[in-house]
């Protein structure tokens, strides 16, 4: 038997964690609807393309969850009140290979490079009505 961390564990079975029939950016942006709904975040709103998504929210669940502004690793954590679920943010550190986090129209957090700046420029101008938001994008999303 062969012992996994975490994210390896995720990178290693992708159909378990991410949706069938649709792309590895729209399952993601799914899941992290799917977690902030379920912390009780009441307005969410997500473009989804086949390069770079985006999830807007009226507050920062991630914040509120964690108690602190730490987003460079992320746990495996059950959704409260959900079985075999696990929190959206987590998929963007499993199968993204860019990501960051706005908060007020800026980027507070970021992981990887981003070749087209003038896309995450035009994003993040979008962001500003939104508390939080995340701009990710996974080289899976086929």
């Amino acid at each position: 038997m062969k012992v996994y961390r975490g994210m390896d564990a995720l990178r290693i079975s992708p159909h378990i964690f991410l949706r069938d029939k649709i792309s590895a950016n729209q399952s993601i942006s799914l899941s992290l609807i799917e977690t902030a709904f379920y912390d009780g975040v009441p307005s969410i709103a997500a473009e989804v393309s086949s390069e770079y998504s985006s999830v807007f929210f009226s507050s920062n669940w991630i914040e509120e969850f964690y108690g602190a502004k730490k987003f460079s690793s992320f746990t495996l954590l059950p959704l409260s009140g959900m079985q075999n679920t696990f929190r959206g943010e987590v998929l963007l550190s499993a199968f993204c290979d860019f990501y960051a986090f706005l908060e007020y129209g800026r980027i507070i957090f970021k992981f990887g490079e981003c070749e087209d700046g003038s896309v995450i420029d035009r994003i993040v101008e979008k962001s500003c009505g939104f508390r939080f938001g995340v701009v990710f994008r996974s080289p899976g999303n086929e």
